[in-house]
């Protein structure tokens, strides 16, 4: 008999790295065996690429209002899950009485994927009288934490795809630590470190020499991708090499004002948006840096994408960032929010082959070693279906 699987969604946009990870997962799945199942809360951006491209037989519905517990009990016991999947974007993308209507369904067991890393919870109210132990105990803080942590105690594991975003459920979440437990992301190296060979047309197509540098950022145009940091430190950049390029890939709600910002900072020659593509391979091949500017990550796909092609990375230390890139072997970890920082890393690898030739292989290396998808999702299967340990070395 096959287990069906249900994973429960609610994203609205295509294209991030949290839906990347749920295909990643399906399309690696035994059909004969499991039976999967996609609840979307949410706008459905798996048919086009599950259905249509790979063909395969997911039942997926959308347009499903959870704003009550009635709601999720009533959709969780009409599809009669074995199993339970939350893949969460962001702590809290789901109200706590969804995971208690899950565990009151058909299902033997539910998970929750995080794939950000939490903001931090309010400061505790320092001080020994009665009034603030009592509020430390019962307070609004408290209160808060307890919302969110409820996830914790009613999953039977907490799946998360870095270190940094497991560490902050349980230090300032009270997550128990018995049930979270780290799959880091990975790339399909199948996929991304070929097309090597089409350098020259994104050249070509952007009318840049073979002599000028070309800075890459892959990533939503959102205010937690902090691209105006970016544009700052690309000015200072110039400063010292004017030859240098940088090309941004991605849509997003700041398009517009960034832009703009990039007109004002006079970047308008220097400064590539090229929107959302579908297919960013041939950028990767064409980049001899890759930079992300963002204060909050879970574990980038952007960031695995790029060492597959052995670009040199340049990113901030926020989430598991610092996790996939090894500071000065593979490349540079900043500091978030600072532009005088970033405009000094980027510098230091345009003026220095031999470290980003050295970079080059090592990123490709390490990527290699532990970013492999077939391996990472071959670890996250055993989780969801044995219970067996995932946590990286």
């Amino acid at each position: 008999m096959k287990k069906r699987i249900l994973f429960v969604t609610k994203t609205q946009e295509q294209g991030g790295g949290t839906e990347k990870h749920l295909e990643n997962l399906i399309v690696r799945l035994d059909f004969s065996r499991v039976d999967p199942f996609i609840l979307c809360f949410g706008k459905d951006v798996f048919t086009a690429c599950l259905s249509l491209k790979y063909g395969l037989p997911v039942k997926i519905q959308n347009g499903f209002n959870g704003n009550t517990f009635l709601a999720y009990w009533l959709s969780f016991v009409r599809l009669r899950p074995h199993i339970v999947v939350f893949v969460n974007g962001d702590l809290g993308l789901f109200r706590w009485y969804a995971y208690l209507a899950a565990r009151w369904s058909t299902a033997k067991r539910v998970f929750a994927i995080e794939h950000l890393i939490a903001e931090p919870p309010p400061p505790r109210r320092s001080g020994g009288s009665p009034l603030n132990m009592l509020r430390r105990l019962v307070g609004w803080r408290a209160r808060y934490v307890l919302r969110f942590k409820m996830e914790g105690i009613l999953c039977n594991q907490i799946i998360c795809v870095s270190k940094a975003v497991c560490n902050r459920l349980v230090s300032d979440y009270g997550f128990p630590e018995h049930k979270t437990v780290t799959v880091w992301n990975g790339v399909d190296l199948n996929h991304y470190g070929s097309l090597h060979n089409c350098k020259g047309i994104i050249r070509k197509e952007l009318r840049l020499s073979s002599q000028e540098f070309i800075v890459l950022c892959v990533a939503r145009l959102s205010w937690p991708k902090r691209i105006n940091i970016l544009l700052d430190a690309i000015c200072k950049v110039l400063f010292e090499c004017p030859s240098c390029k940088c090309i941004i890939v991605g849509g997003g709600p700041l398009e517009g004002k960034l832009h703009e910002k990039a007109k004002e900072l006079g970047l308008s020659d220097a400064i590539h948006f090229t929107g959302h593509k579908d297919d960013v391979r041939p950028y990767y091949a064409a980049a001899d840096i890759f930079v992300l500017s963002s204060i909050r990550e879970g574990l980038p796909l952007s960031l695995l994408e790029a060492m597959a092609y052995g670009i040199p990375c340049v990113a901030t230390n926020v989430g598991g960032n610092a996790e996939v890139i090894l500071h000065g072997q593979t490349g540079l970890i900043v500091e978030p929010e600072n532009p005088e920082e970033l405009g000094k890393a980027i510098l230091q690898l345009l003026s220095n082959e031999r470290l980003r030739h050295a970079m080059r292989i090592n990123a490709k290396k390490r990527v290699q070693e532990y970013f492999n998808v077939n391996d990472t999702m071959a670890r996250l299967r055993d989780i969801i279906f044995n219970m067996r340990p995932g946590n990286q070395d």
